[in-house]
């Protein structure tokens, strides 16, 4: 993501490159979280499922403001289809490591 928003131009700096770049770094914080929480007890289980919740939350929101740095100019198609490639990923994984802990939990 650093690689593709780095090169943008400045006037968009302020406002989309930051975004998405603190949007990658706090979804990655929330996944790192919620991969090295023990759950051996319920509230280790409920908040490494908030952190997975969070962190879905943080690639929908990356999506979106790829979106929105396509249509300003801010990135080129190609760009934002790497995005989306990369964010589609993402929660694809995402979704089904929490229904592997739904399965394993027996929730």
């Amino acid at each position: 993501m650093i690689t593709i928003t780095e090169k943008s131009p400045k006037k968009f700096r302020a406002v989309f490159v930051n975004r998405i770049q603190n949007y990658c770094l706090d979804c990655l914080a929330y996944l790192i979280e919620a991969n090295s929480m023990r759950t051996d007890n319920t509230k280790n289980r409920e908040r490494r499922k908030e952190c997975q919740h969070q962190a879905f939350l943080k690639l929908k929101l990356l999506g979106y403001m790829a979106f929105l740095s396509l249509e300003s100019g801010c990135i080129l198609k190609k760009q934002y289809e790497q995005i989306s490639l990369q964010v589609a990923d993402c929660i694809n994984l995402l979704v089904a490591w929490r229904k592997s802990d739904a399965n394993r939990f027996g929730k």
